[in-house]
C-alpha cells in the first residue's frame, strides 16, 4: 500500500538519477514498469488524510514472552469466538527470551554458591602458635566465607611453596657479589608490581571502581604499599610482596 504522494515520488525517481547515477535510469524504468503491470501497488489517498485505519499504525507490536497471535479461533458452527491461540514464536529468541535465559543462568550459579559456600573459622591460639606473639589488644580474625573446595586447604602443595620461597630468599638475601644485583632485582620486582596496581587503582577510580579492598586492612593496595615499604623498614622483613601469604604489610610480623 503506497499513498498517493509517495507513489507519485517512485514514478518520477528515473527523471532524479542525473549525473554519475544517469545509467541507472533504463533500470529503474524498466522495474517499475514490471511493477505496474503486475499491479504490484495498492494507492491510498494523500498522506495528507491519513487514509490508514487507525490513521496512525503501531510502530512496534508488543508480544507477550514470545508469543504471537495466530488466527482466531472457529467454533463448530463456523463463526469466529473473536479470542486466538498463542503459537511459539519461531525464528532465532529474541530479546526478552535471551534476557529471561540469562536471569535463569544467573539464578542457577546463586544457586550453586549458596550451596558450594562453607564458612571457615580462624584457628584458635592454642592451636596456631604464630599467633601468640601478637599482642592481646589484637582482634581476632573474622571467619572467612569462601567456596567449599577451600575447607581444606592444599596443605602439602602450601609448605612446598613456602620451602622453594625460603630457599629463594635465602639465595637473594645472602648474595655476597659485588653487583648485588639480586637483591636490586627484588626490590625492582616489588616496585613494579606496586606501580601496576597504583596505575589499576587509578583507572578503576575513573570508573567509579575500586580495586581490592573487600577484606579491610587484609586486602588491597594498601597492604601492597606495606609489604613493600618492609624490605627496607622492618627488621626481619624479607620479600616484600612475596610475604603477604605469611603476613607481609599487616604489621603483625
Amino acid at each position: 500500500m503506497l499513498f498517493a504522494d509517495l507513489y507519485t515520488s517512485i514514478m518520477t525517481l528515473p527523471q532524479t538519477l542525473t549525473a554519475h547515477l544517469t545509467p541507472l535510469q533504463a533500470h529503474t524504468i524498466y522495474v517499475l514498469s514490471v511493477l505496474v503491470k503486475a499491479q504490484a501497488f495498492y494507492i491510498l489517498p494523500a498522506s495528507a488524510f491519513h487514509p490508514f485505519n487507525p490513521r496512525e499504525l503501531p510502530r512496534e507490536i508488543f508480544v507477550q514472552d514470545g508469543y504471537e497471535l495466530s488466527t482466531p479461533v472457529v467454533d463448530e458452527q463456523g463463526q469466529g469466538s473473536g479470542s486466538a491461540i498463542p503459537s511459539k514464536k519461531k525464528g532465532r529468541p529474541t530479546k526478552r527470551d535471551k534476557k529471561k535465559k540469562a536471569l535463569q543462568a544467573l539464578h542457577q550459579v546463586d544457586k550453586w554458591l549458596e550451596k558450594n559456600t562453607v564458612t571457615i573459622h580462624p584457628p584458635s591460639e592454642a592451636s596456631n602458635p604464630a599467633s601468640r606473639t601478637v599482642e592481646h589488644d589484637t582482634p581476632p580474625p573474622a571467619p572467612i566465607t569462601t567456596h567449599v573446595l577451600m575447607s581444606h586447604p592444599p596443605t602439602t602443595t602450601l609448605n612446598n611453596y613456602r620451602t622453594q620461597k625460603s630457599q629463594l630468599l635465602d639465595a637473594i638475601c645472602t648474595d655476597t657479589s659485588e653487583s648485588g644485583s639480586a637483591p636490586e632485582a627484588l626490590h625492582r620486582a616489588n616496585a613494579a608490581v606496586l606501580a601496576r596496581m597504583k596505575k589499576l587503582d587509578e583507572m578503576a577510580a575513573e570508573r567509579g571502581l575500586e580495586v581490592g579492598g573487600e577484606g579491610g586492612e587484609r586486602t588491597g593496595l594498601g597492604r601492597v604499599e606495606k609489604a613493600v615499604a618492609e624490605l627496607d623498614g622492618v627488621s626481619g622483613a624479607r620479600g616484600g610482596i612475596l610475604g603477604l601469604l605469611d603476613g607481609g604489610g599487616l604489621g603483625s610480623r
